[in-house]
């Protein structure tokens, strides 16, 4: 299978606000990917169910792990030629698991070992003091190794790998973890990036630098030419 691979980059939602924006279901718009599949017509599974349509529009963006398609062409063992398969997995999802409390201003934290760690703050954590995180997505961009699904043998689909990171004091990254791994080396791909992240700036607090956590989430495509 001869494949192309592009990588989007999707700006993340603090774990709380993770209805923020949902349904916007860009994965059906796009036309660079899974071409030749009609999802209104193909064979769908959602988490190994067999599903409608229908079924797939109730699924909102951030509960997608990955989604993988077939076209009639490519799709002959999945489907015995009928036509095209969808295949989709979501995301387990997870209560957070500490509690959040709220300061009179708005602000969110919660405490872990001690120390208070900045669910939303006066002013959060950046690069650069880019606050639309577009040096972010730069830098994404040009060290991510988009090639590694398909590296890895990965059918065409997407491929959503959200990572959980907290920002230090004096602006260093600690504690990557992916938080439900989609495959194909993607997760560890992601972690490897990691590493190598820039200096941030800092989340503010009344005025106070302070600890914050923050929630990412990289998307891989591979498309099948």
């Amino acid at each position: 299978m001869n494949s192309i691979l592009k990588m989007l980059v999707v700006v993340s939602m603090i774990i709380l606000c993770r209805g923020v924006a949902a349904q916007n279901h860009f994965w059906l718009k796009d036309p660079y990917f899974a071409p030749g599949v009609s999802f209104a017509s193909a064979t769908i599974t959602i988490n190994g169910v067999s599903s409608t349509y229908d079924d797939l529009l109730k699924i909102d963006d951030t509960s997608m792990l990955k989604m993988e398609a077939y076209s009639r062409k490519s799709s002959s063992r999945k489907s015995d030629g009928k036509g095209s398969v969808v295949s989709v997995t979501t995301r387990t999802q997870k209560s957070f698991e500490y509690p959040v409390e709220t300061t009179a201003d708005s602000a969110k934290y919660f405490v872990m070992n001690g120390d208070s760690i900045f669910l939303k703050a006066s002013t959060k954590a950046s690069i650069g003091g880019d606050s639309t995180y577009n040096t972010w997505n730069k830098f994404l961009a040009k060290n991510l190794r988009s090639e590694v699904p398909a590296a890895n043998g990965s059918p065409p689909g997407r491929y959503w790998v959200t990572v959980r990171f907290f920002i230090n004091k004096d602006g260093s990254i600690s504690n990557p973890t992916i938080e439900e791994d989609p495959g194909y080396g993607t997760g560890a791909e992601v972690l490897r990036v990691m590493s190598k992240s820039p200096a941030w700036q800092p989340a503010v607090y009344n005025g106070q630098v302070v600890k914050s956590y923050q929630q990412r989430v990289i998307i891989f495509q591979v498309t099948e030419m």
